[in-house]
């Protein structure tokens, strides 16, 4: 059964600081609040969906995983911090630790943006403590945030710089100092920001996040379009306006393409389409023109990471004409605007069309022309078929009146003839028979002879083949074997003709008459 995050949440906390004060390490050190409350949020139910939640590291997920996923499933029951012992109706009285860690708990849910100018730096190895100042007032918070954060996202503190920093308050137990933990920055100015920029692009420069050889090759005649922008923008009226009626299938994810909370929004968008491939053949991330402080979630190293690592390719359609984003730099093809992008996935579609028009233009024509030509074609030979036909008709006709008066006039003495043709085919029909009677008597005579010789022929052959057969016989092996003797082999399968061939030790075959045998040799 699921559990509810605040139940959950409280019971990761107890176990977090118990396993902090068997390590003598400070809880924030083991695992963040932030981790602790997406845990709980999320409730994974296996290692590689822990594994996805950040801050869960590999060296984290080997030493704690297994623990976290049974509290999370129920196999580990953790007793939430001990309530305070009962005081008189009315009066509830927490210990110092109660009180903080109660405190501590609420504030673990309050997400808040906050903005002010850094004052004092303390970077301490793997984190930065600093100040945050408000110059309206004098007021200060202080706060710390991981280093590798600030490297991720290029920027480079300096007292006086102006920020806005996500994350939530909290108490350290051990000093009672009001802190607030820091998941996110976003830096205020366009100076501090082109400097921020420059250094994350040189960083993923040197990595090869830019490398051409690195990127996805657009697949052409692309049907299926995971659409990654604000359903709010105009960026994706524009894309869908510019990209045709070409029968595109458009999966839309709806993310917020500016503030602190935006990188994550991305990411996850990214991190969805890469989990079902397939669904897409192609992804394109979008957003309308505007300062580079609206376009921050842009330039960052989660996104850029993102784009880098996706298995489907990555368009990019963001801002303006002059607007050059960090991950303009890293997709498969950078688009100048959401119109432009539009435009490059439907170009073959668009190429194919006017292609086919073009055709069709082509063959319209031509089949007309053929039509054309045909018709004259056929015009003109029916009319000199006719011509032929009648002429050859006229030709034929005299011919026949011809032929008709010499028959005619030939047929008497043809009839005249019939009886002296009767008697000279009467006379040779005789003359054949005799002839005819003549040679069947050689024939006779030819076969007679030819049989008597084919019997003498064939019978010394036979008498050859016995002669053989019986030679053959007399030299048998298998008869030889019958009158006791014997054939020996080697191991290889050879006849041994010499004892000289053998050594002590060697195995033999020995063929009988009726059987086989094998022995070893002893001595030779």
């Amino acid at each position: 059964m699921r559990k509810s995050a605040t139940d959950l949440f409280a019971a990761l906390r107890t176990w977090r600081n118990t396993v902090a004060e068997s390590l003598h390490r400070e809880p924030y050190m083991v695992l963040q609040n932030a981790v602790l409350l997406e845990i709980a949020t999320k409730q994974p139910a296996t290692l590689d969906e822990l594994k996805k939640i950040r801050g869960m590291g590999q060296a984290k997920l080997s030493q704690f995983g297994h623990d976290i996923l049974a509290i999370v499933q129920g196999e580990i029951e953790v007793k939430h911090e001990p309530v305070p012992p009962q005081s008189p109706p009315g009066e509830t009285v927490y210990s110092v630790g109660e009180l903080l860690s109660s405190i501590n708990h609420l504030l673990s849910f309050q997400q808040v943006i906050v903005q002010g100018e850094i004052g004092s730096i303390d970077r301490r190895g793997r984190y930065t403590f600093f100040t945050l100042l408000d110059p309206r007032e004098e007021a200060l918070i202080n706060c710390f945030v991981w280093e590798d954060r600030l490297i991720a996202q290029g920027i480079d503190f300096a007292e006086g710089m102006t920020v806005q920093v996500a994350g939530h308050p909290g108490i350290y137990k051990r000093t009672g100092r009001f802190t607030f933990e820091v998941a996110r920055i976003s830096l205020i100015g366009e100076g501090a920001l082109k400097i921020a920029f420059a250094k994350l692009k040189e960083r993923l420069q040197i990595l090869g996040y830019f490398d051409p050889e690195k990127k996805l090759p657009i697949p052409p005649f692309v049907r299926h379009i995971g659409l990654i922008t604000s359903s709010y923008a105009d960026a994706r009226k524009d894309f869908l306006t510019h990209l045709g009626n070409f029968g595109f299938v458009i999966d839309f994810y709806h993310i917020r393409v500016e503030g602190l909370y935006a990188v994550d929004d991305i990411t996850r968008a990214l991190s969805f389409f890469n989990k079902q491939p397939g669904r897409v053949d192609i992804i394109v991330l979008t957003r309308g023109g505007g300062s580079l402080e609206s376009m921050q979630p842009f330039n960052t190293e989660e996104v850029a990471q993102a784009i880098f690592s996706s298995r489907i390719p990555v368009v990019t359609g963001i801002g303006h004409e002059n607007d050059l984003s960090i991950a303009d730099l890293v997709a498969d093809r950078y688009a100048s605007t959401p119109t432009d992008a539009g435009r490059i996935l439907s170009e073959d579609w668009r190429r194919l069309t006017e292609t086919l028009e073009s055709y069709e233009i082509y063959l319209t024509s031509r089949i007309q022309s053929l039509i054309n030509s045909t018709r004259q074609t056929l015009s003109y030979l029916e009319g000199s078929i006719t011509k032929q036909l009648q002429s050859e008709v006229a030709s034929r006709s005299q011919y026949l009146s011809l032929l008709e008066r010499t028959i005619a006039g030939a047929l008497p003495g043809i009839f005249g003839r019939f009886p002296v043709a009767e008697r000279d085919f009467i006379r040779t029909g005789q003359v054949f028979q005799t002839h005819l009677e003549m040679t069947a008597a050689k024939i006779s005579t030819v076969h007679d002879l030819l049989h008597k010789e084919s019997n003498r022929f064939l019978s010394r052959p036979a008498q050859i083949l016995e002669a053989a057969e019986l030679l053959l016989a007399a030299h048998d092996p298998q008869h030889r074997l019958k009158q006791g003797y014997s054939i020996v082999r080697n191991r290889h399968g050879n006849v041994v003709k010499s004892s000289r061939s053998l050594k002590r030790g060697d195995s033999l075959d020995i063929l009988f008459g009726e059987g086989s045998a094998k022995t070893r040799v002893e001595k030779t």
